[in-house]
């Protein structure tokens, strides 16, 4: 049984595994489209999608570049860059950055719409070392947070779980997140849409997982 604690002394995903009331080997649906990188170097592309309504707003950080070097620096808020520094203790990762170990990708989305119906997260990950095989990718830092009290992320979840297959180093994901239909760790779904009222979606990918771009599209 993996220990997600070595990798975190904070103990983040074990934190956020026990507040939704789920073990951190607990079984879950897959939710996306996980292909093998073909021989050009690009994954198919995920085939989930919301329905959608007219009035889509797409915000975007990164480019589709497979990783191509010179990345850009993930943007967090002030409360993130608290955290990232109070707790994580990570250097921030930045886009494509596929050499370093032991870096978090934390970026905030700002400027959304106060009303939201729906919206969907398109990530592409590479594992960047053996040890990502306990990564995660969480949304929405709580703004009341308080260790040991409750946990620090709305959503977070094991990115080999989520995808339905082993992540290793080298192997590369593109997952697609539905904000309104995310496991809950006890056989349900969730929807963590409520939490963008206030106009931002924090994004975490920790902490040996490079991200070559986070797409969000809202109606």
């Amino acid at each position: 049984m993996r220990n997600p604690s070595r990798r975190l002394a904070t103990g983040l995903v074990v934190t956020c595994l026990a507040a939704i009331g789920c073990s951190a080997d607990a079984p879950t649906r897959p939710e996306v489209l996980s292909g093998v990188e073909s021989a050009a170097g690009e994954l198919p592309r995920p085939i989930n999608r919301l329905p959608g309504s007219g009035g889509e707003q797409k915000f975007r950080f990164g480019t589709r570049d497979n990783f191509a070097p010179g990345g850009a620096t993930p943007q967090p808020d002030a409360e993130c860059q608290q955290f990232l520094a109070n707790y994580l203790m990570h250097p921030l990762r930045d886009e494509d950055d596929v050499t370093s170990i032991n870096r978090t990708f934390l970026h905030t989305f700002r400027n959304l719409p106060t009303t939201i119906k729906g919206a969907r997260v398109e990530v592409k990950l590479r594992g960047v070392s053996p040890e990502c095989g306990n990564d995660t990718v969480g949304f929405q830092l709580r703004s009341d947070f308080q260790p040991g009290v409750n946990d620090p992320f709305q959503w977070l979840w094991f990115i080999d779980q989520f995808s339905g297959a082993p992540f290793g180093e080298s192997d590369v994901r593109v997952l697609v997140y539905d904000l309104d239909d995310l496991p809950d760790g006890r056989g349900g779904r969730m929807s963590i849409l409520s939490t963008l009222t206030d106009g931002t979606l924090d994004v975490v990918v920790d902490d040996d997982t490079a991200v070559d771009y986070v797409h969000l599209v809202v109606y």
